[in-house]
Order: C-alpha cells, then sequence, then structure tokens
C-alpha cells in the first residue's frame, strides 16, 4: 500500500471563524485500503492535533478536512505547520508518511486613519486647500500579497462623498485631500469623516 504525495489546498488559511478560508483540505491517494492517521506539528515539531486517527480509508483519492484549531478545540497561532499523513495497511504494516507544508494566517488586519487639519478651505486661495489623510496597514507577515484597502469620505448625514480603492502592502501611507467628491466638485460646507475598510489577501 502507498501513500501519495500529500497535498493542501490552499497552502494558506485563516482559520479565524469569518467565513473566508476557514478550513484546509488535506488531499492524498491510497492504491489500497489502509488505517490512516492526519496529524499536524508546530515548527518545534510538537504534534498540535491529529485530524484523523486510524480511520480507516478506501483506495483512491481521500479528502480530509482541518480547521486549524489544536487538540483542545483552541484556534492555533499563525505560522507555518506540517501536515503528516501516516497509517498501516490491513495487514498491521506501516506506511511510509508523506508531508505537506501549511501556513497559518488568522490575524486580522489593522487600520487606522487620522486627518490633519481638522478644518480646512478648499477655495484655492492658496491657504489651507487641503487635508492630509494619514493611514495605516497592518496584516500577518506570512502573507505577502496586497491588502484590498478603501477609503471612504462621507458627510455628515453618512452620504459617500468619495471613494478611494487601494491595493496596499503593510506600512503607512498618506492622501492629500482637495476637498472634491467623486465627480470632481468641491463638497459643500460642513463636517465631515474618513473611514478606512479593507481585507487582506486571506479575505480577513
Amino acid at each position: 500500500v502507498l501513500i501519495s504525495a500529500a497535498a493542501v489546498d490552499p497552502d494558506t488559511f485563516s482559520p479565524n471563524g469569518d467565513g473566508n478560508n476557514d478550513r484546509v483540505a488535506v488531499e492524498y491517494t491510497l492504491t489500497k485500503d489502509a488505517r490512516i492517521t492526519v496529524s499536524a506539528f508546530n515548527n518545534a515539531g510538537a504534534e498540535v492535533r491529529k485530524v484523523s486517527d486510524m480511520v480507516l480509508r478506501q483506495k483512491g483519492s481521500v479528502i480530509e478536512l482541518w480547521d486549524g484549531q489544536d487538540t483542545n478545540g483552541f484556534p492555533l497561532p499563525d505560522g507555518i505547520y506540517k501536515l503528516q499523513v501516516s497509517g498501516i495497511d490491513l495487514a498491521g504494516r506501516a506506511l511510509e508518511p508523506k508531508f505537506a507544508a501549511i501556513t497559518v494566517a488568522a490575524k486580522f488586519p489593522d487600520f487606522t486613519v487620522a486627518a490633519s487639519p481638522t478644518a480646512f478651505s478648499p477655495n484655492g486661495d492658496g491657504r489651507q486647500d487641503t487635508a492630509q489623510i494619514q493611514y495605516g496597514v497592518d496584516y500577518s507577515n506570512l502573507i505577502s500579497d496586497p491588502a484590498i484597502v478603501k477609503l471612504t469620505i462621507e458627510a455628515a448625514d453618512g452620504t459617500s462623498v468619495r471613494e478611494l480603492p487601494f491595493s496596499l502592502t503593510r506600512g503607512s501611507y498618506q492622501y492629500l485631500w482637495d476637498g472634491k467628491d467623486s465627480a470632481g466638485n468641491i463638497a459643500g460646507d460642513g463636517n465631515y469623516k474618513v473611514k478606512i475598510s479593507g481585507r487582506d489577501a486571506q479575505g480577513n
């Protein structure tokens, strides 16, 4: 009996309960029926979870799901883990184990935003015609792809005046608002607020 090379899909997941990439599929193939154990190990080599334990699996393609939790049902910290597929055949002979690496990146992104000055006059007289919006983007350093971020400038009644989408990596940024709305018109006098929202590449 042989276990084919184990694979995971996706190779990075975010088991934080938000409904996006909360589970990973462990895929392997058996040439004959066997009793299979799938275990997860941390970087120190300690077993943190048995996904399955000596479960009889039929020959062919097998998919098992892991929710990223440890043996006690708690979420594991972000990091790189190793999944091992091992077992015995029906005659009790040990099978050569196969391994696959999986990255847990469950940290929710953190966004900050502030504006200065708190009052400005975008009338083209050269004095306080813009407001500087400073914002920050932070997410798990295990995610290499940028986050999708949106700045929204809203009027006092919650109406969106301007929306500014960005694709950004971790860091601090700034945007100079000239007081214009999405149509290029100067927004009327009044109170406005700036909101920041977004998702990292894992959908967090």
